[in-house]
């Protein structure tokens, strides 16, 4: 194995699968290869599976890890998975060893994806004022990831950690505040989350099959998916919701952090559900926000299309962190 001073390790890692990448820079990263977290007994392991592969033994890593990032000590919210960022350092040898929350790795990749990377859905094009203005992203997977990136200083960009996913579900139709009386007898409290990611489109499925069918049936976001390319009437209209539930809580957080720089989904749903992904719905709940409805119509929005946008973050701002030191 040869160690290569200008080669970066990256990671993201999730509840199910480990993604491993190098970069020599700010490059695209290269050497992606996803690993199933359950067939390796630690982090370590399945680092040292990666590099014995590529042949390389990188002085710098950063790792995006699916869980708050608050210290030392890193506990996968949904993987055995747990680590001291130190020990970690340690055992590999590492003179960096940067640990990123996901969601922050992704939304690091905002400013560096190209016209290739992203689908506007929505909004105007956007204004070439050369003024920066904060971006937001949300992003429904098995959760709902929220986050935003502020401009800083001449060229910086600061990225605000959230869980705002877990914020209350506010209904804005009839049919929603019917949904949402269903589901808190269910959660009590509702959070945006439970009805706007993968669980929640299981969640809301439950509800639209006993509204429709006076039986409820609970399936697999999968599943409710396969149902509604078939035509189910229960399956699209959860996917309906979905779109317009995700459009509103968009809007909302644009309107919150003042996101004028417009809006990105990424997650992973919105992009597989393809044309199942009802943009009219969406764009109907991102703008439905009464005297600020045209100052909404003109946000641009955008679907992230690029496979692995946090592993593009964490090269760029690996590469930032190292030139700084």
């Amino acid at each position: 194995m040869k160690s290569e001073d200008d080669i970066r390790l990256l990671a993201d890692i999730g509840g199910t699968n480990a993604r491993f990448a190098l970069t020599t820079g700010m490059g695209d990263p290269w050497g992606v290869v996803s690993l199933r977290t359950a067939d390796y007994p630690t982090p370590e392991a399945a680092i040292r599976h990666y590099l014995d592969d590529q042949g390389v033994a990188p002085r710098h890593a950063a790792l995006a890890v699916a869980c708050p990032v608050t210290g030392d000590m890193v506990r996968l919210t949904n993987s055995p998975w747990s680590f001291s960022t130190a020990a970690l350092k340690a055992a590999m040898g590492f003179d960096h060893l940067g640990i990123y929350n996901d969601f922050t790795a992704m939304v690091l990749s905002l400013p560096w994806l190209g016209a290739g990377d992203v689908r506007q859905v929505g909004g105007a094009p956007p204004a070439e004022t050369g003024k920066r203005r904060p971006l937001a992203l949300v992003g429904p997977g098995t959760g709902l990831g929220v986050s935003a990136l502020l401009p800083v200083g001449a060229d910086g960009w600061l990225p605000l950690e959230s869980e705002g996913g877990h914020v209350g579900f506010a209904p804005t139709t009839p049919h929603e505040d019917e949904i949402l009386r269903r589901l808190r007898q269910q959660f009590g409290r509702l959070s945006a989350e439970r009805v706007i990611s993968g669980m929640g489109i299981e969640n809301v499925y439950t509800v639209a099959s006993a509204m429709r069918n006076g039986r409820a049936g609970r399936l697999a976001a999968a599943e409710v998916t396969a149902r509604a390319r078939q035509g189910d009437l229960a399956a699209c209209e959860t996917l309906s919701f979905f779109s317009s539930a995700l459009g509103a809580f968009a809007g909302d957080l644009v309107l919150t952090i003042g996101a004028w720089g417009g809006l990105y989904v990424g997650g992973g749903i919105a992009m597989r559900l393809g044309a199942l992904f009802d943009t009219t719905a969406f764009n109907r709940g991102f703008e439905n926000k009464g005297r600020y409805a045209e100052t909404m119509r003109r946000i641009p929005r955008w679907l992230i299309t690029r496979e692995h946008p946090a592993l593009l973050g964490l090269a760029h701002d690996l590469e930032r962190v190292l030139g700084a030191a």
